[in-house]
């Protein structure tokens, strides 16, 4: 389900959030009440009453969460709920930490937020950001990531996935589900967004990261319109059960080439969450998994794609060459 949170947009508007092929396409948006059809000429919508104004566009009213995204974004962005049914009485909560980095609490309805490259190329991203699964750190490791991804013709997902951890129960737990239902989702609606339902991967950030990590190693019970295509995880955290240990999760040990997609990881050596990533990027090696690891000597952790963190705040360039080298850009 589609929700463009708007409150007066002209149908021209609307279109240009999609992009110039839009004006060509029919797009599907199934409400609860409601199932409307645009059409693929102005003049045939204006037949059916529909260029008056966003209005006819059902629109959920933006969580607090969504809204400071949309605020710092400083753009109107189309909001994909992953479960329109799921109602809480918990409100989400926003904080501004150190540099002003955004922090969501109480994610009890998820979400994407979608960003809509110029000229998109066909590939989609979804991005997971990190906060230990307790919080979102969803400006650096989400807004800037997907603006990143815009700039190479990438469609990007930020998604909002359910935190806090649950307690008694593992870290990831709540989000799991989140992010399977979004892959789905994104191919369920891949024809209308212009996306290859076969170019669709996932970017994760620490926690985020172990989440992303998590989806390109698909459980035995796991649709395969769940799983990625390719994943890149930005120093994953979690990837061993204690720090320290030498071994991996059990849920990311032996990963098998026919499910696990390729995978680009990349760490600074005084990330506390190194020795794992290490340990996981060996298992990818040894079963046969495509995948390429950059260390870098300092960094720290938590730096999404933020300028400061020299020199892993270039992790950007290997990647683009990565996705470049993948072939996944093109048709």
């Amino acid at each position: 389900m589609l929700h463009f949170k708007s409150q007066h947009r002209s149908f021209n508007s609307f279109l240009e959030t999609f992009g110039n092929s839009a004006r060509n396409t029919s797009f599907y948006f199934k409400e609860a009440y409601t199932t409307m059809r645009i059409l693929p000429t102005l003049a045939m919508a204006a037949t059916m009453g529909l260029l008056s104004t966003a209005s006819a566009i059902e629109s959920p009213k933006p969580t607090v969460g969504e809204q400071a995204l949309l605020d710092i974004a400083g753009k109107d962005l189309p909001i994909i709920r992953l479960w329109p049914d799921k109602t809480s009485a918990q409100p989400e909560t926003v904080e501004y930490i150190h540099d002003n980095i955004l922090i969501i609490r109480a994610v009890t309805q998820p979400s994407m937020l979608l960003f809509r490259p110029t000229h998109p190329d066909g590939r989609a991203v979804l991005v997971f950001p990190g906060g230990s699964y307790n919080v979102l750190a969803a400006d650096h490791e989400g807004i800037k990531a997907c603006e990143w991804l815009n700039g190479m013709g990438i469609t990007a997902f930020l998604v909002k996935y359910s935190v806090p951890r649950p307690k008694d129960e593992p870290k990831h737990s709540a989000a799991l589900p989140d992010g399977l239902r979004a892959i789905q989702l994104v191919r369920e609606q891949s024809a209308q967004l212009g996306i290859d339902p076969k170019k669709v991967g996932v970017l994760g950030f620490s926690a985020g990261g172990h989440l992303a990590a998590l989806l390109c190693h698909p459980q035995p019970d796991t649709v395969r319109e769940s799983i990625p295509d390719f994943g890149i995880l930005v120093y994953p955290a979690y990837t061993v059960p204690e720090r320290g240990r030498e071994e991996l999760d059990p849920l990311l040990a032996n990963p098998k080439p026919e499910t696990t997609p390729p995978i680009f990881m990349t760490i600074a050596a005084n990330d506390p969450f190194m020795p794992g990533t290490l340990l996981f990027f060996r298992s990818l090696r040894e079963n046969k998994i495509p995948a390429e690891f950059h260390i870098y000597s300092t960094g720290g952790h938590g730096k999404g794609l933020k300028a400061e963190g020299y020199p892993f705040s270039e992790w950007v360039k290997p990647c683009e060459r990565w996705l470049d080298d993948q072939k996944i850009q093109k048709p």
